[in-house]
């Protein structure tokens, strides 16, 4: 590879095709140089609509003084799936989140099954004696009966909770839960005002639905299928959801008019996850883009990013941004509750930016004239071969002549089952 610093906001990488085949991944790892919460934005003109995309980003290295205020809602699966292994866990996990609060922070339990029950009608500060109290309230916690995770975060939400913090709603459960798409919403909904997270935990975690809580949150899913994973898998979630540098996030703007925005409302900005916004903008580059929240020990955040400055520094040319605009949008339709509406636009953004979606697809479309009666020609297709791998790993001819061959444990498969049809019709005609 060769890089060549255009600017200070940029670098052009070229792939030397002499030196550098295409034969592995492009990887690129890069750091932050302020060690302050920052925010950039990049611009691009198009020929109907112009599209921004704008990130707040945190710090490399969080101190304890960069951590805004912390409030915690932990929602609990006690339901009857939850027996034995997933639960054990659950409890230990909850335990330690407890125990991790700093004494400013508040927090407060919910139990879920076919109703739910809560620790304190109030959010509890993280001193000692509420720390007992939780102990004793998830100690208490006994699997049982269906599960109605939409009632509990219903329930969860209406909480109150601590003003000018981070309010985060942790859900526990092993994903075998009543929801649909129209808890998704609820979540993408609030989002604004607490951020969600998701622990799956047992042998058949239901992943689908784990992973579509997390998305609507904004967050990324935690899944634990052993109890050796137990250990690491619950502090990696500790980590994650522990450290908020800036919440109550809000964007405007002077001087320019700004359009479908996504996420809208904004989730908090934590260590592990920055936040990146995508939507439209009008009129000339001018004005000014504001980013506002609440950062460490409860201090004002703002950030003023002037939209002719960015145009300067990094041009209106990023073809990518429209893409990205439409693809986020896409997926925050699609974890939605399907309507006719939400289904035709669905549909025209596919078709708008070239993107796979539920309800369109890509066809290959060869235009190439060719005789009717003429004879299909196989073409060797030369390929770089992966980096490290042998030549002796790739097919030879005998082997592709007619597809691929089926692995050892396929051929088996097909064996018992010609056996199997042969012996069915020997007693068919016995």
């Amino acid at each position: 590879m060769i890089s060549k610093q255009k600017d200070q906001a940029s670098v052009k990488i070229d792939s030397n095709s002499g030196t550098d085949p295409a034969n592995h991944d492009f990887i690129l790892r890069w750091k932050l140089g302020n060690d302050q919460v920052d925010a950039g934005l990049l611009l691009h003109r198009g020929k109907s609509t112009n599209h921004f995309l704008l990130q707040v980003a945190p710090p490399p290295r969080v101190s304890l003084e960069q951590i805004a205020p912390r409030d915690y809602v932990i929602v609990l699966d006690v339901s009857g799936s939850m027996e034995g292994f997933p639960l054990t866990t659950a409890k230990d996990l909850l335990k330690k989140l407890v125990h991790g609060l700093r004494a400013n922070d508040t927090f407060n339990v919910v139990a879920f099954a076919t109703g739910s029950g809560v620790l304190s009608e109030k959010p509890l500060l993280a001193n000692d004696e509420n720390i007992s109290l939780a102990h004793q309230f998830i100690d208490r916690q006994n699997s049982r009966g269906g599960t109605e995770l939409e009632a509990a975060l219903q329930r969860s939400l209406a909480l109150p909770g601590g003003e000018n913090c981070s309010r985060s709603i942790l859900v526990i459960t092993d994903g075998f839960i009543s929801a649909d798409a129209e808890t998704t919403d609820l979540i993408r909904k609030n989002i604004g005002s607490a951020n969600l997270f998701t622990f799956g935990i047992g042998s058949s975690v239901n992943r689908e639905l784990i992973e579509s809580l997390a998305r609507a949150g904004g967050g990324e899913p935690v899944v634990v299928t052993t109890l050796s994973e137990a250990g690491s898998a619950a502090e990696k979630f500790r980590e994650y959801v522990s450290n908020p540098v800036l919440a109550k996030v809000q964007i405007s703007a002077e001087g320019v008019t700004l359009g479908s925005i996504e996420p809208d409302p904004h989730p908090d900005v934590f260590a592990a996850r920055p936040l990146v916004v995508t939507g439209t903008w009008s009129g000339e580059a001018k004005g000014k883009i504001i980013v506002r929240g609440i950062g460490g020990n409860g201090s004002a955040f703002e950030k003023v990013i002037d939209l002719a400055d960015a145009a300067t520094a990094t041009g209106l040319d990023h073809p990518a941004l429209p893409i990205l605009w439409a693809r986020e949008r896409v997926r925050l339709l699609s974890n939605s509750a399907k309507h006719d509406e939400s289904i035709r636009e669905i549909t025209s953004l596919g078709l708008t930016y070239s993107l796979l979606t539920p309800y369109t697809s890509f066809l290959a479309v060869d235009e190439t004239p060719r005789e009717i009666n003429s004879l299909a020609q196989t073409v060797k297709q030369p390929l770089p071969v992966p980096l490290g791998v042998s030549g002796a790993a790739i097919a030879g001819p005998a082997m592709v002549k007619n597809g691929s061959v089926p692995e050892p444990g396929s051929i088996g498969l097909i064996a018992f089952l010609v056996l199997l049809l042969a012996l069915q019709r020997q007693r068919d005609l016995a």
